[in-house]
């Protein structure tokens, strides 16, 4: 399934038969990933989805809409060839548990996150399996380009009309961190 949202089309990985592929990312990658969850989780303590993905988790909204500015005017200049090369890369999800695991964060599947939302109840479950947490977040898996940079999508929900999906870009500096370079919205609830 394929929707647009901010003239910007997300492949929706949803989909219980997309399992994660058994690739274990390498610590480069997980430095990445990091920097994109500390990105989509404000420095606040967040539950991370455990595989890669892009999409909206609507299942956790009463509504979305998309961001009233396009990535262009946000600072962040996205060709075609761009965007469709970020979806191509993330055409299969990747396992984030051992990334997450080596920075003493909490994973989820997607499937639990799903059901601790089946009902009218979602957030109030979801706080008290994850009482220090005040969101959960999903990352996409990365789009490396040339020049020590890479793109990537990320997602957080905080509540019923609380949350954001954008696409970050990050340069890896002398010392080898990743660091935030611009960042477009694609949606907000």
């Amino acid at each position: 399934m394929r929707f647009a949202l901010g003239g910007f089309v997300l492949a929706v990985a949803f989909a219980r038969t997309d399992r994660p592929s058994g690739h274990r990312p390498q610590q480069s990658d997980c430095s990445l990933f990091a920097a994109a969850v500390t990105v989509a989780s404000d420095f606040q303590r967040t539950v991370v989805i455990d595989s890669t993905m892009l999409g909206t988790p609507m299942f956790a909204f009463l509504g979305a809409s998309g961001y009233a500015k396009k990535p262009e005017e946000q600072g962040l200049a996205l060709s075609d060839s761009v965007r469709h090369a970020l979806e191509a890369v993330n055409s299969r999800r990747e396992s984030l548990r051992e990334c997450v695991r080596s920075r003493s964060g909490s994973t989820v599947s997607f499937d639990s996150l799903v059901a601790i939302f089946a009902d009218t109840g979602g957030w109030k479950q979801f706080r008290a399996r994850y009482p220090e947490a005040k969101s959960f977040v999903l990352v996409s898996r990365p789009l490396l380009l040339a020049d020590s940079s890479a793109l990537i999508y990320v997602a957080r929900a905080s509540d019923w009309l609380n949350g954001a999906g954008s696409i970050v870009a990050f340069r890896r500096d002398a010392t080898g961190r990743w660091m935030r370079q611009a960042q477009a919205f694609l949606w907000v609830s």
